[in-house]
């Protein structure tokens, strides 16, 4: 075999590994003098907590402790944002230089075809143009541009009138607003103008195409006789050369349809990842400047059955709610088009250095998926190998108790087949969730408040769920309520952490089911889980997504099923019912406080 994706597998593997026991060097107390260094380059002193957020900012690539460390010595707005963006620089720089060693041991050890490999060097070199105009694009929107738009307006249903009024959103050839864009708002006089990513970040861009072109020229010197995949390849990079290249924006949809239908012939265990996703931008929901490549582990390559559950469980609420048939028919037809690849990040650029996904499904085009399915990447070896390397957290023990802390750490450890089945049915649940119930104009439809994601995440999630309601397996049902539990509760922590918005909704709409049935309660400070009250939580998620839907069928705005369990208050989303609202505040007050400390007891 000319391609060895199980060495190849397994040296990413090893590289994780090596990255993740910065956390053992930490608990031992012991000085990273690269770690200490950066520390003082932001002014935070080399402490055992900040040593923690600037760790788990570079392994996890998760920023809310580090931020934490830096607004509790004052920093805010620009510059605390600037900060960031030197944090970005650091970790940018740290796996830039990681992946140059990754493609040298490829190449030292013959692990690829020499197509494979001249891809692997492309896709690195695309991916350093890709770090620099992440960085233009982060600081245009979402420090300059968006902060501007919510003082001058107020609410996100403001925001998203004056962009519809003045025509700033972006519409197709055939003008119909889209989805989501390739574009930024440049000032004009006393408004804005759309311009074109190669508008805006010409330089950045630049350097983009001529990476892309490169590679095109280096790809064409050899074949793939392996997989086949060359002429896709091919067609693939040239159409995303020309969606990059594109200044008028009502062509940019098209394009970058092209580039996803391109995408979709690609069919090899080495998968080039680009820009897909829009979390960032909530207003005009401009694509983010990701850019990757996902290794398939062989060993897992087979028959997933969440699909089928999916879509057994999709055919009868179907039934039950009387839904359009042309709905039913798109829904299945991509459910059953979906192709599906387990395994791991292998390089990454870009906003992935803002954080890695724990699965995807795409393309978001709608259209293009109409046409030719999805694609799912669930990238379980790396999420639980880095759950393990985590240390355990004060907070996690002071909220849930020891016993719960050491019983999911027991599972990890000792039970892997299990854990994965959990993961199977939350986090694959969660990509299937996500196609279900809409069409080629839900979002639009439904996103009039802007807050269209803020209800997605928690309809994918909750499609896992149900799906494993209406099959049920009684023997794990305690395993997957504390899974439940853990992760709503977690997913407070990111209450001011902009980019991840949706999931912290998600947790807010979960807590609320998980109080009104009676599984949690909290009083006096305490925390107090009730695990038999399972028929209580599943019923009021069946009876929830049912509700949600129907939302989705009738294409209701977002705000209008969000408000049914959050309101606004001192600037965040907090629950409107009043005894998860004191929870999830208790919650945040303590995660401020000693959300970065290590418990060393049960270590």
């Amino acid at each position: 075999m000319k391609n060895n994706l199980d060495a190849l597998y397994a040296l990413v593997h090893e590289q994780d590994e090596k990255r993740e026991k910065l956390f053992d060097t930490l608990k031992k107390g012991d000085a990273i003098p690269f770690i200490d260094e950066e520390l003082r380059a932001i002014g935070l002193s080399p402490s055992k907590e900040n040593r923690y957020a600037l760790i788990t900012r570079l392994v996890n690539l998760r920023d809310d402790a580090l931020v934490q460390s830096l607004e509790q010595i004052g920093h805010k707005g620009e510059k605390l944002e600037a900060l960031k963006m030197e944090v970005y620089r650091f970790v940018s720089q740290y796996y830039l230089q990681l992946h140059s060693e990754l493609l040298e041991e490829v190449k030292r050890g013959a692990l690829l075809s020499d197509f494979y490999i001249a891809l692997l060097e492309g896709v690195h070199a695309i991916g350093e143009a890709m770090t620099d105009f992440h960085r233009s694009w982060y600081w245009h929107i979402l420090v300059a541009i968006n902060p501007e738009l919510t003082e001058k307006f107020g609410s996100s249903q403001n925001v998203m009138k004056y962009l519809k009024e003045n025509d700033l959103l972006d519409r197709d050839e055939e003008g119909a607003i889209t989805d989501r864009s390739y574009s930024v708002l440049l000032k004009e006089n006393e408004g804005y103008k759309i311009a074109t990513y190669a508008e805006a970040f010409d330089q950045e861009i630049g350097a983009v195409i001529a990476a892309i072109s490169r590679t095109l020229s280096q790809i064409t010197l050899y074949e793939d006789e392996e997989f086949g995949q060359k002429e896709h390849y091919i067609a693939y990079f040239a159409k995303l050369m020309l969606a990059f290249s594109e200044r008028n924006s009502s062509k940019t949809l098209t394009l970058w349809a092209d580039v996803d239908r391109a995408w979709m012939d690609v069919q090899s265990p080495i998968q080039v990842g680009h820009p897909l996703e829009y979390y960032e931008d909530h207003f005009r929901k401009a694509v983010a400047p990701e850019w990757d490549i996902r290794l398939s582990n062989p060993a897992l390559q087979s028959k997933n059955r969440r699909a089928q559950d999916i879509e057994k469980m999709f055919i009868s609420l179907h039934k039950e709610l009387d839904a359009p048939m042309k709905l039913k028919e798109g829904v299945l037809a991509n459910v059953r088009r979906t192709q599906l690849y387990l395994g791991r990040p292998a390089l990454y650029y870009g906003a992935e250095f803002n954080g890695l996904f724990s699965a995807q499904v795409v393309p978001n085009d709608e259209d293009v998926s109409s046409e030719r399915g999805k694609k799912i990447f669930a990238f379980a070896d790396m999420v639980l190998q880095s759950s393990k390397a985590k240390p355990v957290m004060k907070i996690a023990t002071k909220i849930f108790g020891k016993e719960f802390v050491k019983e999911r750490r027991d599972l990890m450890f000792q039970n892997p087949t299990l854990w994965h089945h959990l993961y199977d049915i939350e986090t694959i649940g969660h990509e299937f969730g996500h196609i279900l119930w809409v069409d080629e104009q839900s979002e639009t439809a439904m996103n009039d408040s802007a807050q269209y994601k803020n209800i997605e995440e928690f309809k994918a999630t909750t499609g896992g769920l149900v799906s494993f309601f209406h099959s049920e397996e009684k023997e794990i049902v305690r395993e997957l309520t504390m899974s439940i539990i853990s992760r709503s509760v977690g997913l407070i922590a990111w209450m001011q952490t902009e980019e991840v918005q949706p999931y912290y909704c998600e947790g807010l709409i979960h807590l609320s089911g998980l109080f009104e049935s009676k599984v949690l309660a909290f009083e006096n400070e305490k925390l107090t889980i009730n695990l038999d009250a399972y028929e209580n939580m599943k019923n009021w998620y069946l009876e929830t997504y049912k509700n949600l839907a129907d939302h989705y069928i009738e294409k209701r705005d977002a705000k209008e099923f969000l408000d049914k369990f959050t309101i606004i208050a001192e600037g965040n989303f907090l629950p409107s019912n009043d005894t998860v609202r004191s929870f999830v505040q208790y919650y945040w007050k303590l995660h401020q406080k000693i959300g970065r400390e290590i418990d060393e007891n049960l270590e």
